[in-house]
């Protein structure tokens, strides 16, 4: 059940990367996905050497704080969308009212 689980998301997330990087195609091409498999068992197994190299290495901690140092700066492009949401709403609001 847990391979199973895995496949599906791993192949739902080749899917939408491979959409994305095709121009929004609803069937991204064959090699888009190929590219990006390739690239996730790449990252896969690249992590998975790193894990194995030495014993005094630990990836988890490594990559949990890859993930909090690259979320820093997403984080202040999320609030300038939610500036220019709350912008919007307004405009909409004004425009009704009218």
């Amino acid at each position: 059940m847990l391979i199973s689980f895995l496949i599906t998301s791993v192949d739902s997330a080749v899917f939408v990367l491979s959409m994305f990087t095709d121009k929004g195609s609803k069937n991204p091409s064959k090699t888009h996905r190929v590219i990006w498999s390739v690239f996730i068992l790449l990252a896969t197994i690249a992590l998975i050497l790193l894990g194995n190299s030495k014993a005094n290495i630990n990836v988890l901690e490594a990559v949990q704080r890859l993930l909090i140092i690259t979320s820093l700066p997403f984080s202040f492009f999320i609030i300038i969308m939610l500036g220019y949401f709350i912008k919007d709403l307004r405009k909409k609001k004004i425009e009704e009212s009218k």
